[in-house]
Protein backbone atom coordinates (compact mmCIF):
# COMPACT_ATOMS: atom_id res chain seq x y z
CA UNK A 1 0.00 0.00 0.00
CA UNK A 2 1.42 3.14 -1.08
CA UNK A 3 1.35 6.00 1.43
CA UNK A 4 1.42 10.02 0.59
CA UNK A 5 4.88 12.11 1.12
CA UNK A 6 6.46 12.67 -1.59
CA UNK A 7 6.50 15.78 -3.94
CA UNK A 8 4.67 15.07 -7.54
CA UNK A 9 7.32 17.74 -9.83
CA UNK A 10 5.01 18.90 -12.73
CA UNK A 11 7.93 21.91 -12.81
CA UNK A 12 11.70 21.03 -12.54
CA UNK A 13 13.10 24.21 -13.13
CA UNK A 14 13.94 27.29 -10.31
CA UNK A 15 11.87 27.92 -7.48
CA UNK A 16 9.29 25.69 -7.77
CA UNK A 17 6.04 26.75 -6.06
CA UNK A 18 4.76 23.76 -3.83
CA UNK A 19 0.67 23.37 -3.70
CA UNK A 20 -0.12 20.85 -1.12
CA UNK A 21 -3.61 19.42 0.47
CA UNK A 22 -4.50 19.71 3.98
CA UNK A 23 -6.28 16.16 5.26
CA UNK A 24 -9.88 15.23 3.37
CA UNK A 25 -8.82 16.73 0.48
CA UNK A 26 -7.66 15.23 -2.81
CA UNK A 27 -6.27 17.38 -5.73
CA UNK A 28 -7.04 15.70 -9.14
CA UNK A 29 -6.05 17.94 -11.38
CA UNK A 30 -3.31 20.86 -12.07
CA UNK A 31 -4.17 22.80 -15.13
CA UNK A 32 -4.62 19.63 -17.87
CA UNK A 33 -2.74 17.44 -15.87
CA UNK A 34 -4.84 14.77 -14.09
CA UNK A 35 -2.93 14.20 -10.89
CA UNK A 36 -3.45 12.04 -7.74
CA UNK A 37 -2.33 14.17 -4.34
CA UNK A 38 -3.56 13.44 -1.02
CA UNK A 39 -2.92 14.87 2.40
CA UNK A 40 0.52 13.50 3.61
CA UNK A 41 0.19 10.02 5.75
CA UNK A 42 -2.93 8.84 2.99
CA UNK A 43 -3.01 5.74 1.26
CA UNK A 44 -3.56 5.31 -2.21
CA UNK A 45 -0.82 7.16 -3.85
CA UNK A 46 2.84 8.00 -2.86
CA UNK A 47 2.31 12.61 -3.36
CA UNK A 48 1.69 14.91 -0.99
CA UNK A 49 2.05 18.13 -2.96
CA UNK A 50 2.85 19.40 -6.11
CA UNK A 51 5.83 21.31 -7.10
CA UNK A 52 4.56 24.29 -10.11
CA UNK A 53 5.98 26.83 -11.80
CA UNK A 54 5.36 30.32 -10.60
CA UNK A 55 1.91 31.86 -12.36
CA UNK A 56 -1.52 30.48 -12.91
CA UNK A 57 -3.12 27.44 -12.49
CA UNK A 58 -6.12 25.65 -12.64
CA UNK A 59 -6.61 23.68 -10.14
CA UNK A 60 -9.29 21.03 -9.40
CA UNK A 61 -9.75 19.55 -5.64
CA UNK A 62 -12.55 16.93 -3.94
CA UNK A 63 -13.77 16.36 -0.79
CA UNK A 64 -14.06 12.98 -1.03
CA UNK A 65 -16.56 12.34 2.20
CA UNK A 66 -19.19 14.98 0.90
CA UNK A 67 -22.00 13.80 -2.31
CA UNK A 68 -22.55 16.69 -3.76
CA UNK A 69 -20.66 19.95 -4.04
CA UNK A 70 -17.70 18.84 -3.43
CA UNK A 71 -15.79 19.20 -6.42
CA UNK A 72 -13.80 22.58 -7.19
CA UNK A 73 -12.32 24.04 -9.70
CA UNK A 74 -9.83 26.96 -8.70
CA UNK A 75 -7.94 29.52 -10.42
CA UNK A 76 -4.83 30.37 -8.65
CA UNK A 77 -1.49 32.39 -8.36
CA UNK A 78 1.74 30.47 -7.11
CA UNK A 79 5.06 32.41 -6.60
CA UNK A 80 8.12 30.71 -6.84
CA UNK A 81 9.72 29.63 -3.51
CA UNK A 82 6.91 29.53 -1.26
CA UNK A 83 4.33 27.03 0.03
CA UNK A 84 0.95 26.68 -0.57
CA UNK A 85 -2.15 24.63 1.00
CA UNK A 86 -5.53 23.97 -0.12
CA UNK A 87 -8.15 24.45 2.86
CA UNK A 88 -11.84 23.80 3.42
CA UNK A 89 -14.51 24.95 5.82
CA UNK A 90 -17.86 23.37 6.25
CA UNK A 91 -20.35 26.19 6.39
CA UNK A 92 -24.44 26.13 7.26
CA UNK A 93 -27.05 23.63 6.51
CA UNK A 94 -28.36 23.96 3.08
CA UNK A 95 -31.56 24.57 4.93
CA UNK A 96 -33.09 23.70 8.03
CA UNK A 97 -34.28 20.46 7.57
CA UNK A 98 -31.10 19.18 5.17
CA UNK A 99 -28.48 17.35 5.91
CA UNK A 100 -26.58 18.72 3.51
CA UNK A 101 -24.29 21.44 4.35
CA UNK A 102 -22.71 24.39 2.53
CA UNK A 103 -18.95 23.80 1.65
CA UNK A 104 -15.92 26.06 0.79
CA UNK A 105 -12.18 25.69 -0.54
CA UNK A 106 -9.48 27.61 -1.41
CA UNK A 107 -5.33 28.06 -1.56
CA UNK A 108 -3.54 30.45 1.00
CA UNK A 109 -0.29 31.01 1.33
CA UNK A 110 0.82 28.51 4.27
CA UNK A 111 3.81 31.41 5.54
CA UNK A 112 1.30 34.56 5.73
CA UNK A 113 -2.55 33.03 5.86
CA UNK A 114 -3.28 35.31 2.30
CA UNK A 115 -6.15 33.37 0.36
CA UNK A 116 -4.75 33.16 -3.05
CA UNK A 117 -7.34 31.68 -5.37
CA UNK A 118 -10.53 32.49 -6.57
CA UNK A 119 -13.54 29.80 -7.10
CA UNK A 120 -14.24 29.04 -11.06
CA UNK A 121 -16.93 26.51 -10.49
CA UNK A 122 -18.26 23.95 -7.36
CA UNK A 123 -20.32 20.63 -8.74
Amino acid sequence: CSVAHQPLYLYTGKLPAYLKPSEYIDILKIDDTLVKVKAEGAGGTIYSCVALAPGKHTVVVKLPWFEKGNIFFLNVFVIGGRQYVIKYKVGDRVSYFSSKWYIDAWVEDAITGEKVSSTIRNL
